[in-house]
């Protein structure tokens, strides 16, 4: 079987265009009719289509592996930044519980030494120094109680469970506190529980006629 041979040509050339490498002389050289494709006798054929799927293979595999370690880097960045920001939340939600113990307990020791019962001065220290220690220690892991009492009700701090009657200074204001409400940094933890002040209904004035009784008698009858 008679293999063909390269057809080698220099391409005729123009005013104007640049001097053409080898390889693109070569190329330009070997022509569909000399070596058309899927002919077993085309030297350059086989070359050609396996090295175009290892580029394709290759690309691909680029591609994917970019994509998956750019989507690992963000979702480590963001786990990372929740786990230093809020890792510890569910930690701190059962703790204010016991916070919230303490504070009743120590106002119902106070209460207890205003009414006379008993020298109880030591369990008021005890739970103050409790107390203290507590606060201390959310304090440091960014839990801030939120103020309530004496501020306009606020719907995304405070959870309104009751209303009342008052003057114009304490409508739409916090008037008291039935439990405290936690900041964690820049988010809620938990809102505060509060009665917010309204103002009260203008009551009807009912006038009431007295009627004098005339000391020196009815003087409507003559005298007789």
């Amino acid at each position: 079987m008679n293999k063909k041979k390269l057809k080698l040509e220099d391409p005729p050339e123009s005013e104007g265009e640049e001097e053409k490498s080898p390889d693109q002389n070569l190329a330009e050289g070997i022509t569909l009719e000399d070596y058309p494709l899927g002919d077993e006798d085309n030297p350059l054929q086989e070359l050609v289509e396996e090295k175009e799927r290892e580029l394709a293979e290759a690309k691909d595999r680029y591609l994917r592996l970019f994509a998956d370690f750019d989507n690992f880097k963000k979702r480590i960045l963001k786990e990372k930044s929740d786990i230093y920001e809020y890792g510890h939340e569910s930690l701190l939600k059962e703790l204010l519980p016991i916070l919230d113990n303490f504070e009743r307990a120590l106002d119902s020791a106070r209460k207890q030494r205003e009414d006379g019962e008993g020298d109880i001065s030591g369990i008021i220290d005890g739970l103050e120094l409790i107390l203290n220690q507590w606060v201390s220690f959310l304090g440091r892991v960014g839990v801030k109680p939120i103020e309530a009492v004496g501020k306009p009700f606020d719907p995304n701090l405070h959870e309104a469970i009751g209303q009342l009657e008052g003057g114009e200074e304490s409508q739409g204001k916090v008037v008291s506190e039935a439990e405290k409400g936690y900041m964690l940094k820049n988010r809620l933890l938990r809102p505060a529980r509060v009665v917010v002040g309204k103002l009260a209904e203008a009551k009807k004035e009912i006038e009431v006629e007295v009627v004098e009784e005339n000391p020196e008698g009815d003087d409507s009858h003559g005298d007789e």
